[in-house]
């Protein structure tokens, strides 16, 4: 029976040690994290080392459920204070656990399932997840990388206000198909969608896709029979684009955005305005005095 996980966290535990103390044998503190989890397995050449970080046998440190053998050294707070090892403050990555429905990474999900729980999420150190923007260079990595850990750490993440209940993404809007409601380098702020069922017509959504990469799009129609997704565009230059559900990987959906372009009136608007204007004026201008 493979007992890594739990003896990995038994070991460095016993031994007064952090995750973030094991860098100099090639684990940083979010890989070590998925090796205690066991969201990951460590290869070969790392348990090796593994094994003589800790003082005990390849054989023990996989087969042998440490927790019920206490036979570790613990080491004191004056040792480890000797290692001066810098304690890591940097964002960490996360595997979800508890995914809906195992699948290998690039498989789609039944209309009528769950959506699949984001693979790996961003926490800062004192364990808050964070908003992991996927920039428009990041787009085609992220398609084979959404569920690597070490990828998703070196993708730029951040805390915003107001986003506490849910799990979020941003995506950087590339082209102008969604003009002029999404202009290109805007960011669209998206939450995970929990079911497929979810996407109501009209409803803006991000879907990531094996086919069609990331698509920020509007659903024309809910799944249809067959569980086809029809999605257009606000750019009428664009023609519309049918998913099927087996194609989808992620489905995102947009609750806030940011840009750098303030949008202009619509001519109604405008028109209006120059009419709120001229009253305005009106109720301000003297009274004319009466022809005698």
């Amino acid at each position: 029976m493979n007992h890594i996980a739990k003896n990995l966290r038994t070991l460095r535990e016993a031994k007064g040690l952090n995750q973030s103390d094991f860098e100099d044998i090639g684990a940083k503190r979010t890989t070590w994290n998925n090796y205690e989890r066991g969201q990951s397995v460590p290869k070969p050449e790392m348990l090796l080392r593994m094994a003589r970080r800790f003082g005990v046998t390849l054989e023990d440190l996989i087969s042998q459920d440490l927790t019920q053998n206490v036979h570790l050294i613990k080491i004191t707070p004056e040792k480890k204070a000797e290692e001066n090892v810098p304690e890591n403050v940097h964002p960490s990555v996360h595997l979800m656990p508890n995914l809906v429905q195992e699948r290998e990474a690039g498989q789609g999900y039944g209309v009528r399932e769950k959506s699949q729980m984001p693979q790996v999420v961003v926490v800062d150190p004192q364990g808050k997840e964070n908003v992991v923007l996927v920039s428009a260079r990041a787009r085609a990595g992220y398609l084979s990388g959404y569920g690597d850990a070490e990828y998703m750490e070196k993708l730029p993440s951040y805390r915003l206000p107001g986003l506490n209940n849910g799990t979020f993404r941003a995506f950087e809007v590339q082209g102008a198909s969604m003009e002029p409601m999404l202009y290109e380098k805007d960011i669209a702020v998206c939450r995970w969608v929990e079911h497929l069922a979810e996407i109501k017509k009209e409803q803006l959504c991000v879907l990531v896709t094996n086919t069609e990469g990331i698509a920020i799009k509007r659903a024309l129609s809910g799944f249809l029979s067959g569980g086809r997704l029809i999605l257009g565009s606000e750019n009428p230059a664009y023609p519309p684009i049918v998913v099927d559900h087996a194609e989808i990987l992620e489905i995102w959906q947009p609750v806030a955005y940011l840009s750098t372009r303030f949008r202009p009136q619509t001519p109604m608007e405008t028109r209006l305005s120059e009419l709120e204007s001229r009253l305005i004026r009106l109720e301000d201008a003297p009274p004319k005095k009466p022809l005698k």
